[in-house]
């Protein structure tokens, strides 16, 4: 199949109150060391290693960052927010290649993630031809994983389950842009939140465990007038970033382990 291009929003500094502040001192919470290299390269790394990505975009970092890669790697500056900075990585990717029909994008904090697990979420979903793949992770497969990760799980009828931080997006789309967007990038973090900008439905609906996973798509379809689906990922690498200390030490530890160090 046909190489689609990757985008890694990278931008973001954690501030002096952020639990993170220690590690990143002041820098790019990207940059963060992991076992000897930056957070970040290690997600360049798996998408070097996978065979359905082409070329690679860093959104809010620079050269200057030190990152290296074996596919053609190229940067595009912070546009000051994560809503902005996805924003940036899709025009940028769609300057790369106009013809392109998809385009990944991918969150600089999952250093776990590794190539073979990237080809399997573009083989699984580029066919479809929709406008948006939103990979979730439920709580038995991440836990299984990182049995002390102790991630935000939302309760649905039919499980519970976490977002995942790596999407396959349509490149061909003309997307709306509602304000909404980015009061969604505001409250990503928070799943509580992220259901209330949705809509009070959804957030009754989970409170009560009536909606099912493809319910709130559904809603969610019809309120920002597009096409997707949710990807249920067998690998809790692909929903296991880093929002906290004992997360970096948890994925310390993991990719020790993996490197047999």
């Amino acid at each position: 199949m046909k190489t689609i291009d990757a985008f890694i929003v990278a931008g973001g500094r954690p501030e002096p109150d952020h639990p993170l502040y220690p590690e990143s001192r002041g820098g790019p919470k990207a940059l963060i060391d992991i076992n000897g290299k930056p957070m970040i390269q290690w997600v360049i790394d798996a998408l070097d290693e996978a065979e359905t990505v082409g070329r690679i975009v860093v959104v809010g970092l620079d050269a200057q960052s030190g990152l290296t890669a074996i596919k053609p790697l190229s940067y595009l500056p912070d546009h000051g927010g994560f809503f902005q900075n996805n924003a940036a990585g899709i025009r940028g990717l769609s300057a790369l290649d106009r013809e392109a029909e998809y385009g990944l994008a991918v969150c600089g904090d999952i250093p776990a993630i590794r190539g073979e697990m990237v080809d399997w979420l573009v083989r699984e979903t580029v066919s479809e031809k929709l406008d948006v793949f939103y990979v979730i992770g439920s709580r038995a497969t991440v836990e299984t994983t990182f049995p002390d990760s102790r991630r935000t799980f939302l309760p649905f009828r039919d499980g519970r389950y976490c977002g995942g931080s790596i999407h396959v997006l349509a490149m061909n789309k003309d997307i709306p842009v509602p304000k909404i967007w980015e009061r969604l990038g505001e409250a990503r973090k928070n799943p509580v939140r992220v259901t209330a900008v949705i809509g009070p439905r959804i957030l009754f609906g989970l409170l009560f465990r009536r909606l099912t996973v493809e319910g709130v798509m559904k809603v969610f379809n019809r309120r920002f007038r597009i096409t997707g689906r949710a990807v249920f990922t067998p690998f809790a690498e692909l929903a296991m970033d880093v929002d906290k200390p004992y997360h970096l030490e948890i994925l310390r530890r993991h990719l020790r382990e993996r490197i047999g160090r």
